[in-house]
């Protein structure tokens, strides 16, 4: 099974370098990769990660193939998919996205839908998709808003009813 550890936004400078919004909290993690699967829709090639930096807080890279600016502009939006062996174990307490995705979300007892995605664009503050039948609500993933994430549900805080509209 494969896993997306991120997604390549840009290119970065002019050496074939590329932006990348890590999926993981920990994106030193990136320095132990040796070959990942880069994937975009049907296409999809292996290829070597040839240097990682972290400028600014932002996870740069660049790949095996990508000399220069035009080579890098060729990556955008394709995911960095590794072998699931290749998986860190988390924190306890602490979970992958794909975990989270399905989860329950609960609002004083009450199941209120379910985890659809993960939105975050920026790499700060990601936010939790959640479906309740026909309509989506967003809720900050941050412990002011949630309360506990266990095996298979995550309990939203009372900070969360105005989110709820409840």
């Amino acid at each position: 099974m494969l896993i997306c550890v991120g997604k390549i936004l840009k290119p970065f400078g002019q050496k074939g370098e590329v932006n990348v919004l890590p999926y993981t909290d920990n994106i030193e993690r990136f320095k132990d990769l040796d070959k990942v699967l880069l994937k975009k829709g049907n296409h999809s090639l292996i290829r070597s990660i040839l240097e990682v930096k972290i400028y600014h807080k932002k996870l740069i890279i660049r790949f095996e193939g990508s000399e220069n600016r035009e080579n890098a502009m060729g990556l955008n939006g394709m995911e960095i998919m590794i072998r699931e062996e290749e998986r860190i174990v988390p924190p306890e307490g602490s979970f992958f996205i794909d975990e989270i995705i399905g989860m329950v979300v609960i609002f004083e007892e009450q199941i209120i839908g379910n985890v659809e995605g993960i939105l975050n664009e920026s790499g700060d503050n990601p936010l939790i998709r959640v479906r309740r039948e026909n309509e989506y609500f967003h809720v900050p993933f941050i412990k002011q808003f949630i309360h506990e994430i266990t095996e298979d549900r995550i309990i939203l805080s009372e900070n969360s009813r105005e989110l709820l509209s409840l």
